[in-house]
Protein backbone atom coordinates (compact mmCIF):
# COMPACT_ATOMS: atom_id res chain seq x y z
CA UNK A 1 0.00 0.00 0.00
CA UNK A 2 1.29 3.45 -0.86
CA UNK A 3 2.22 5.39 2.31
CA UNK A 4 0.23 8.43 1.15
CA UNK A 5 -3.00 6.45 0.82
CA UNK A 6 -5.27 4.88 3.42
CA UNK A 7 -6.36 2.11 1.05
CA UNK A 8 -4.53 -0.63 -0.82
CA UNK A 9 -6.00 0.10 -4.25
CA UNK A 10 -4.23 -2.50 -6.40
CA UNK A 11 -6.37 -5.55 -5.41
CA UNK A 12 -9.53 -3.66 -6.35
CA UNK A 13 -8.44 -2.58 -9.83
CA UNK A 14 -9.17 -5.99 -11.37
CA UNK A 15 -12.54 -6.06 -9.60
CA UNK A 16 -13.24 -2.61 -11.04
CA UNK A 17 -12.40 -3.76 -14.59
CA UNK A 18 -14.48 -6.89 -14.08
CA UNK A 19 -17.48 -4.73 -13.16
CA UNK A 20 -16.99 -2.73 -16.36
CA UNK A 21 -16.83 -6.02 -18.30
CA UNK A 22 -20.05 -7.26 -16.73
CA UNK A 23 -21.87 -4.01 -17.51
CA UNK A 24 -20.71 -4.38 -21.10
CA UNK A 25 -22.12 -7.87 -21.68
CA UNK A 26 -24.36 -9.13 -18.87
CA UNK A 27 -27.12 -6.54 -18.85
CA UNK A 28 -30.10 -7.44 -21.05
CA UNK A 29 -30.42 -3.77 -21.96
CA UNK A 30 -27.72 -1.18 -22.39
CA UNK A 31 -26.67 0.45 -19.14
CA UNK A 32 -24.96 3.22 -21.08
CA UNK A 33 -28.17 4.93 -22.22
CA UNK A 34 -31.91 4.51 -22.68
CA UNK A 35 -34.57 2.66 -20.65
CA UNK A 36 -32.14 0.25 -18.99
CA UNK A 37 -30.08 3.09 -17.56
CA UNK A 38 -33.17 5.09 -16.60
CA UNK A 39 -34.57 2.12 -14.70
CA UNK A 40 -31.25 1.55 -12.95
CA UNK A 41 -31.05 5.19 -11.84
CA UNK A 42 -34.59 5.02 -10.49
CA UNK A 43 -33.83 1.86 -8.51
CA UNK A 44 -30.60 3.37 -7.25
CA UNK A 45 -32.22 6.51 -5.86
CA UNK A 46 -35.39 4.90 -4.48
CA UNK A 47 -34.00 1.61 -3.18
CA UNK A 48 -30.23 1.30 -2.96
CA UNK A 49 -29.27 4.60 -1.35
CA UNK A 50 -31.83 4.29 1.51
CA UNK A 51 -30.95 0.61 1.88
CA UNK A 52 -27.24 1.41 2.02
CA UNK A 53 -27.91 3.99 4.72
CA UNK A 54 -29.80 1.41 6.80
CA UNK A 55 -27.01 -1.13 6.34
CA UNK A 56 -24.37 1.34 7.49
CA UNK A 57 -26.50 2.21 10.52
CA UNK A 58 -26.82 -1.46 11.40
CA UNK A 59 -30.59 -1.41 10.93
CA UNK A 60 -30.56 -4.24 8.37
CA UNK A 61 -28.18 -6.91 7.18
CA UNK A 62 -25.61 -6.32 4.49
CA UNK A 63 -26.74 -7.26 0.98
CA UNK A 64 -25.33 -6.78 -2.49
CA UNK A 65 -26.79 -4.53 -5.17
CA UNK A 66 -27.77 -5.88 -8.56
CA UNK A 67 -25.38 -5.22 -11.44
CA UNK A 68 -27.31 -2.23 -12.78
CA UNK A 69 -27.50 -0.56 -9.36
CA UNK A 70 -23.81 -1.27 -8.69
CA UNK A 71 -23.01 0.45 -11.98
CA UNK A 72 -25.04 3.57 -11.19
CA UNK A 73 -23.54 3.75 -7.69
CA UNK A 74 -20.12 3.70 -9.35
CA UNK A 75 -21.13 6.47 -11.75
CA UNK A 76 -22.43 8.64 -8.91
CA UNK A 77 -19.14 8.33 -7.03
CA UNK A 78 -17.20 9.42 -10.13
CA UNK A 79 -18.43 12.92 -9.24
CA UNK A 80 -17.11 13.08 -5.66
CA UNK A 81 -18.37 16.59 -4.95
CA UNK A 82 -21.91 15.76 -6.07
CA UNK A 83 -21.88 12.39 -4.28
CA UNK A 84 -20.86 13.95 -0.98
CA UNK A 85 -23.36 16.78 -1.40
CA UNK A 86 -26.22 14.43 -2.30
CA UNK A 87 -25.50 12.01 0.55
CA UNK A 88 -25.25 14.75 3.17
CA UNK A 89 -28.46 16.38 1.94
CA UNK A 90 -30.40 13.10 2.10
CA UNK A 91 -28.80 11.28 5.04
CA UNK A 92 -26.71 13.79 6.93
CA UNK A 93 -23.47 11.97 6.10
CA UNK A 94 -21.52 10.40 3.26
CA UNK A 95 -22.48 6.81 2.47
CA UNK A 96 -19.35 4.69 2.33
CA UNK A 97 -18.81 1.02 1.55
CA UNK A 98 -20.15 -1.49 4.13
CA UNK A 99 -17.33 -3.22 6.03
CA UNK A 100 -16.17 -6.42 4.42
CA UNK A 101 -17.62 -5.63 1.00
CA UNK A 102 -16.11 -4.34 -2.21
CA UNK A 103 -17.85 -1.48 -4.07
CA UNK A 104 -17.51 -3.59 -7.20
CA UNK A 105 -19.44 -6.59 -5.86
CA UNK A 106 -22.93 -7.27 -7.14
CA UNK A 107 -25.54 -9.98 -7.00
CA UNK A 108 -25.04 -12.18 -10.06
CA UNK A 109 -28.48 -13.78 -10.06
CA UNK A 110 -30.54 -10.59 -10.00
CA UNK A 111 -32.34 -9.63 -13.19
CA UNK A 112 -31.21 -6.30 -14.59
CA UNK A 113 -32.43 -4.12 -17.40
CA UNK A 114 -36.06 -3.79 -16.28
CA UNK A 115 -38.22 -1.19 -17.92
CA UNK A 116 -38.83 1.96 -15.83
CA UNK A 117 -42.56 1.09 -15.68
CA UNK A 118 -41.72 -2.12 -13.83
CA UNK A 119 -40.45 -0.33 -10.71
CA UNK A 120 -41.76 2.44 -8.45
CA UNK A 121 -41.16 5.89 -9.85
CA UNK A 122 -39.62 8.52 -7.55
CA UNK A 123 -41.71 11.47 -6.49
CA UNK A 124 -41.30 14.38 -4.08
CA UNK A 125 -41.57 12.10 -1.05
CA UNK A 126 -39.33 9.23 -2.12
CA UNK A 127 -36.05 8.82 -3.89
CA UNK A 128 -32.82 10.67 -3.26
CA UNK A 129 -32.23 13.76 -5.36
CA UNK A 130 -29.01 13.32 -7.34
CA UNK A 131 -27.18 16.37 -8.65
CA UNK A 132 -24.60 14.41 -10.68
CA UNK A 133 -25.14 13.96 -14.42
CA UNK A 134 -25.50 10.17 -14.30
CA UNK A 135 -26.80 9.87 -17.86
CA UNK A 136 -23.92 11.87 -19.29
CA UNK A 137 -21.42 10.01 -17.13
CA UNK A 138 -22.70 6.62 -18.32
CA UNK A 139 -22.32 7.68 -21.93
CA UNK A 140 -18.81 9.03 -21.36
CA UNK A 141 -17.74 5.90 -19.48
CA UNK A 142 -19.01 3.55 -22.20
CA UNK A 143 -15.58 3.32 -23.85
CA UNK A 144 -13.46 3.41 -20.69
CA UNK A 145 -13.31 -0.39 -20.57
CA UNK A 146 -11.70 -0.44 -24.00
CA UNK A 147 -9.02 1.99 -22.82
CA UNK A 148 -8.01 -0.17 -19.82
CA UNK A 149 -8.22 -3.63 -21.42
CA UNK A 150 -4.60 -3.77 -22.58
CA UNK A 151 -2.30 -6.53 -21.37
CA UNK A 152 -0.51 -4.23 -18.91
CA UNK A 153 -3.53 -4.18 -16.62
CA UNK A 154 -2.89 -7.83 -15.76
CA UNK A 155 0.60 -6.95 -14.51
CA UNK A 156 0.69 -6.28 -10.76
CA UNK A 157 3.99 -4.39 -11.05
CA UNK A 158 2.38 -2.11 -13.66
CA UNK A 159 -0.56 -1.47 -11.33
CA UNK A 160 1.68 -0.69 -8.37
CA UNK A 161 3.56 1.79 -10.52
CA UNK A 162 0.21 3.23 -11.61
CA UNK A 163 -0.65 3.91 -7.95
CA UNK A 164 2.68 5.70 -7.51
CA UNK A 165 1.99 7.78 -10.62
CA UNK A 166 -1.52 8.52 -9.35
CA UNK A 167 -0.13 9.99 -6.13
CA UNK A 168 2.28 12.09 -8.21
CA UNK A 169 -0.69 13.21 -10.30
CA UNK A 170 -2.50 14.44 -7.19
CA UNK A 171 0.63 16.15 -5.90
CA UNK A 172 1.19 17.88 -9.25
CA UNK A 173 -2.46 19.01 -9.24
CA UNK A 174 -1.94 20.52 -5.79
CA UNK A 175 1.26 22.24 -6.89
CA UNK A 176 -0.40 23.77 -9.96
CA UNK A 177 -4.04 24.28 -8.87
CA UNK A 178 -4.96 26.41 -11.88
CA UNK A 179 -3.89 23.69 -14.33
CA UNK A 180 -6.08 20.85 -15.51
CA UNK A 181 -3.54 18.06 -14.94
CA UNK A 182 -4.33 15.29 -17.41
CA UNK A 183 -4.03 11.66 -16.27
CA UNK A 184 -2.91 8.80 -18.47
CA UNK A 185 -5.22 5.79 -18.40
CA UNK A 186 -3.13 3.85 -15.91
CA UNK A 187 -3.52 6.80 -13.53
CA UNK A 188 -7.17 7.17 -14.46
CA UNK A 189 -8.12 3.59 -13.58
CA UNK A 190 -6.48 4.00 -10.17
CA UNK A 191 -8.32 7.31 -9.73
CA UNK A 192 -11.69 5.76 -10.59
CA UNK A 193 -11.02 2.83 -8.26
CA UNK A 194 -10.07 5.17 -5.41
CA UNK A 195 -13.25 7.22 -5.86
CA UNK A 196 -15.32 4.06 -5.32
CA UNK A 197 -14.40 4.36 -1.62
CA UNK A 198 -15.82 7.82 -0.78
CA UNK A 199 -14.60 8.11 2.80
CA UNK A 200 -11.03 7.01 2.10
CA UNK A 201 -10.96 9.11 -1.06
CA UNK A 202 -11.87 12.25 0.83
CA UNK A 203 -9.32 11.55 3.58
CA UNK A 204 -6.51 10.91 1.12
CA UNK A 205 -7.18 13.73 -1.33
CA UNK A 206 -7.64 16.30 1.43
CA UNK A 207 -4.26 15.21 2.82
CA UNK A 208 -2.57 15.34 -0.60
CA UNK A 209 -4.29 18.34 -2.22
CA UNK A 210 -5.89 20.25 0.65
CA UNK A 211 -9.43 19.57 -0.55
CA UNK A 212 -11.85 16.91 -1.74
CA UNK A 213 -10.37 16.50 -5.19
CA UNK A 214 -13.12 16.54 -7.78
CA UNK A 215 -13.35 14.57 -11.01
CA UNK A 216 -15.00 15.82 -14.21
CA UNK A 217 -14.86 13.34 -17.06
CA UNK A 218 -16.57 15.76 -19.45
CA UNK A 219 -13.20 17.47 -19.95
CA UNK A 220 -12.08 14.49 -22.04
CA UNK A 221 -14.78 14.70 -24.70
CA UNK A 222 -13.22 17.31 -26.98
CA UNK A 223 -9.91 16.18 -28.51
CA UNK A 224 -9.54 18.93 -31.10
CA UNK A 225 -6.15 20.65 -31.37
CA UNK A 226 -7.27 23.76 -29.49
CA UNK A 227 -9.31 21.94 -26.84
CA UNK A 228 -8.74 22.20 -23.11
CA UNK A 229 -7.71 18.53 -23.07
CA UNK A 230 -4.99 18.84 -25.73
CA UNK A 231 -3.62 22.12 -24.41
CA UNK A 232 -3.59 20.83 -20.85
CA UNK A 233 -1.93 17.59 -21.94
CA UNK A 234 1.00 19.50 -23.40
CA UNK A 235 1.38 21.49 -20.18
CA UNK A 236 1.08 18.31 -18.08
CA UNK A 237 3.79 16.54 -20.08
CA UNK A 238 6.17 19.48 -19.61
CA UNK A 239 5.53 19.97 -15.89
CA UNK A 240 5.62 16.23 -15.15
CA UNK A 241 9.06 15.97 -16.71
CA UNK A 242 10.32 19.08 -14.91
CA UNK A 243 8.92 18.01 -11.53
CA UNK A 244 9.68 14.28 -11.53
CA UNK A 245 12.49 13.99 -14.09
CA UNK A 246 10.44 11.26 -15.73
CA UNK A 247 8.17 10.89 -18.74
CA UNK A 248 4.42 11.29 -18.38
CA UNK A 249 3.76 8.88 -21.27
CA UNK A 250 3.72 5.17 -20.46
CA UNK A 251 3.03 2.03 -22.45
CA UNK A 252 -0.51 0.84 -21.75
CA UNK A 253 -1.63 4.20 -20.44
CA UNK A 254 -2.23 6.09 -23.65
CA UNK A 255 -5.43 6.68 -25.57
CA UNK A 256 -6.23 3.74 -27.88
CA UNK A 257 -8.81 5.47 -30.05
CA UNK A 258 -12.54 4.86 -29.82
CA UNK A 259 -14.41 1.60 -30.61
CA UNK A 260 -16.59 3.14 -33.33
CA UNK A 261 -18.98 0.19 -33.59
CA UNK A 262 -20.01 0.16 -29.93
CA UNK A 263 -23.77 0.11 -30.65
CA UNK A 264 -23.45 -3.04 -32.75
CA UNK A 265 -21.25 -4.61 -30.08
CA UNK A 266 -23.75 -3.93 -27.32
CA UNK A 267 -26.70 -5.34 -29.27
CA UNK A 268 -24.95 -8.55 -30.32
CA UNK A 269 -25.20 -11.75 -28.26
CA UNK A 270 -21.87 -12.51 -26.61
CA UNK A 271 -20.86 -16.08 -25.67
CA UNK A 272 -19.25 -16.22 -22.24
CA UNK A 273 -16.93 -19.10 -23.18
CA UNK A 274 -13.44 -18.30 -21.98
CA UNK A 275 -11.88 -20.18 -24.90
CA UNK A 276 -14.02 -18.32 -27.44
CA UNK A 277 -13.16 -15.02 -25.75
CA UNK A 278 -9.42 -15.72 -25.90
CA UNK A 279 -9.54 -16.52 -29.61
CA UNK A 280 -11.73 -13.52 -30.44
CA UNK A 281 -9.56 -11.10 -28.53
CA UNK A 282 -6.41 -12.27 -30.32
CA UNK A 283 -8.03 -11.97 -33.74
CA UNK A 284 -9.57 -8.57 -33.00
CA UNK A 285 -6.33 -7.30 -31.49
CA UNK A 286 -4.40 -8.21 -34.64
CA UNK A 287 -6.99 -6.84 -37.06
CA UNK A 288 -7.59 -3.53 -35.31
CA UNK A 289 -4.21 -2.61 -33.85
CA UNK A 290 -1.76 -4.65 -35.85
CA UNK A 291 -0.49 -6.06 -32.56
CA UNK A 292 0.09 -9.79 -32.90
CA UNK A 293 0.80 -10.07 -29.19
CA UNK A 294 -2.60 -8.78 -28.07
CA UNK A 295 -4.20 -11.18 -25.63
CA UNK A 296 -7.07 -11.33 -23.16
CA UNK A 297 -6.78 -10.62 -19.49
CA UNK A 298 -5.74 -13.38 -17.11
CA UNK A 299 -7.71 -12.36 -14.05
CA UNK A 300 -8.72 -14.80 -11.31
CA UNK A 301 -11.89 -16.87 -11.82
CA UNK A 302 -14.99 -15.24 -10.34
CA UNK A 303 -16.57 -16.11 -7.04
CA UNK A 304 -20.34 -16.37 -6.78
CA UNK A 305 -20.75 -12.83 -5.51
CA UNK A 306 -18.30 -11.04 -7.77
CA UNK A 307 -18.35 -10.03 -11.37
CA UNK A 308 -16.95 -12.46 -13.89
CA UNK A 309 -13.78 -11.54 -15.81
CA UNK A 310 -15.33 -11.24 -19.24
CA UNK A 311 -12.58 -10.02 -21.51
CA UNK A 312 -12.02 -10.43 -25.23
CA UNK A 313 -15.21 -9.80 -27.21
CA UNK A 314 -16.76 -8.69 -23.94
CA UNK A 315 -14.12 -6.02 -23.60
CA UNK A 316 -13.49 -4.75 -27.04
CA UNK A 317 -14.66 -5.87 -30.48
CA UNK A 318 -14.00 -2.32 -31.70
CA UNK A 319 -15.57 -2.41 -35.15
CA UNK A 320 -13.53 -0.25 -37.55
CA UNK A 321 -11.22 0.73 -34.71
CA UNK A 322 -9.45 4.01 -35.37
CA UNK A 323 -6.26 4.99 -33.57
CA UNK A 324 -6.35 8.60 -32.42
CA UNK A 325 -3.65 10.98 -33.59
CA UNK A 326 -3.77 12.61 -30.18
CA UNK A 327 -2.31 9.64 -28.32
CA UNK A 328 -3.19 10.86 -24.87
CA UNK A 329 -4.99 9.93 -21.69
CA UNK A 330 -8.16 11.56 -20.50
CA UNK A 331 -10.06 12.28 -17.29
Amino acid sequence: MHPSLSLDIVPFISEHINLLSAVHVRAKQSLYEGPGLEAAICKYTTDWMPRLDRMLRGEQGVSLPSLDICWVWHLHKLDPTAYHRDCVAAFGRVLGVPPGLSPFQFELNTEVGAQPDDIPQPNSSEGVEVSADLVGCARRQSSFLWQVSAREYDDEAFLHRAVERYVKFLQLSAKFPSLFVVPTYDIDVVWHTHMAFPEQYKTDTVALTGKLFNHDDSDGEDRSAESKLIQSTQATQRLWCQTYDDTWEISGGMHRGEPTGIRQILSAPVPESRQFAVLTWRVVGQLTTGNSTARPSARPPPSKSRSAPLSACALALPCNFQRSESDIGCA
